[in-house]
């Protein structure tokens, strides 16, 4: 995303999440300043987590991160009625800042980000990337999502 991202982590020691988002907020914001000559925060807001405490909640999250990317393809997707569905999933798959080819099993150059448990706990009854969008989308309209 251009202005954001998610990140599904599994804290192993206290406090550990925070630590590394603050030094991955430093890093990335010393890299970025560096490169294009300029000082101060890049970040607006600190970082913001919830807790995921069941496997449900975890398959939800997981999805509603790798469905992320569609609005920029396209951004009325949770409000439109018509949509090419077909067209969102390719996109999806082909989306190169995404771990979701690794849930789906499809080759990838990068190296895998996806542990071999959290793939079985993520993967285990995934429905079809086009269910996904089609109900997500519905979901919006439903609610009366405005984009």
């Amino acid at each position: 995303m251009p202005n954001h991202f998610h990140l599904l982590i599994q804290e192993i020691v206290e406090g550990g999440v925070a630590r590394f988002m603050q030094k991955v907020g430093t890093a990335y914001g010393m890299y970025f300043n560096i490169k294009n000559k300029r000082i101060g925060n890049l970040f607006v807001k600190p970082f913001r987590s919830k807790h995921v405490d069941d496997d449900a909640y975890l398959r939800h999250v997981a999805q509603y991160i790798h469905l992320n990317p569609v609005e920029l393809f396209d951004p009325t997707w949770k409000t439109a009625t018509q949509k090419n569905i077909t067209r969102l999933e390719s996109k999806l798959r082909g989306y190169e800042f995404s771990s979701l080819a690794e849930y789906l099993s499809l080759d990838r150059p990068e190296k895998s980000l996806l542990g071999a448990e959290a793939k079985d706990v993520l993967s285990d009854g995934l429905p079809e990337l086009n269910n996904v969008i089609t109900e997500a989308a519905e979901y919006y309209r439903e609610i009366g999502m405005a984009t």
